[in-house]
């Protein structure tokens, strides 16, 4: 994976973002993690959401997914 800067990586994460929430539920976030380039289509995203999510309440916001891909 290429590195990308916090800007960049807030604009994907903003991309997928479908309806403005702040959040990235289940439903966007495989298409997020494909076009990062984190995961092949096709592959399981359950378990990676989850540890993401690390407050448990079925959405990723940019703080959890920051700290997950700066971490990763």
């Amino acid at each position: 994976m290429t590195l990308m800067s916090i800007e960049e990586l807030e604009d994907n994460f903003n991309h997928f973002d479908i309806d403005s929430d702040g959040t990235i539920e289940l439903s966007e976030f495989n298409h997020l993690l494909v076009a990062l380039e984190a995961i092949e289509p096709g592959e399981s995203d359950s378990i990676g959401f989850e540890a993401i999510d690390t407050d448990s309440n079925g959405r990723i916001d940019f703080k959890e997914f920051s700290d997950w891909f700066n971490n990763r």
